[in-house]
């Protein structure tokens, strides 16, 4: 199973609105799961991710149109590159070693931008555009999530 076979996955899942997935075979086992709304529109996190202050369920449309807004206005102008997958964002191969790429680095396609470890599998991404690292949007070590946006390429 390869990246193109497990974004073809996590595709089906998103179009058809699956809850839950799962893929064995000699190879490999694959589950995914998708969060779950609630009500006032807040998405449950999932258990490795930090909790956030409790906010009141009539405040939470208006905070999160705020935080939409502020987020939108603070994306500088350029291709997001979007995880693949959920799991931890490493920016070196190896701890104390140099990062694969860094703002204002020019890369060009298939360049190896960061690696997500996912069910303690290493997975290199690769870019799909040539461009110059505009910002980075995640630390080294955070949890990310399936198409949450790592790198803007100008």
């Amino acid at each position: 199973m390869d990246m193109q076979d497990i974004r073809k996955l996590f595709e089906l899942a998103d179009k058809y609105q699956v809850a839950e997935v799962e893929f064995n075979n000699d190879e490999v086992t694959l589950r995914i799961t998708r969060a779950h709304p609630i009500e006032g529109g807040v998405m449950m996190q999932a258990p490795m991710m930090q909790a956030a202050p409790a906010t009141p369920v009539a405040a939470a449309p208006v905070a999160a149109a705020a935080v939409a807004a502020a987020t939108v206005e603070a994306q500088p102008a350029g291709i997001e590159i979007k995880s693949p997958m959920v799991g931890s964002f490493y920016a070196a191969p190896a701890p104390n070693t140099k990062n694969f790429v860094m703002v204002g680095q020019s890369i060009k396609e298939g360049d190896t931008l960061c690696i997500i470890e996912a069910m303690k599998i290493m997975n290199p991404i690769k870019s799909d555009v040539s461009g110059t690292i505009v910002k980075i949007l995640v630390e080294n070590g955070d949890p990310v999530e399936y198409g949450q946006p790592l790198f803007i390429v100008g």
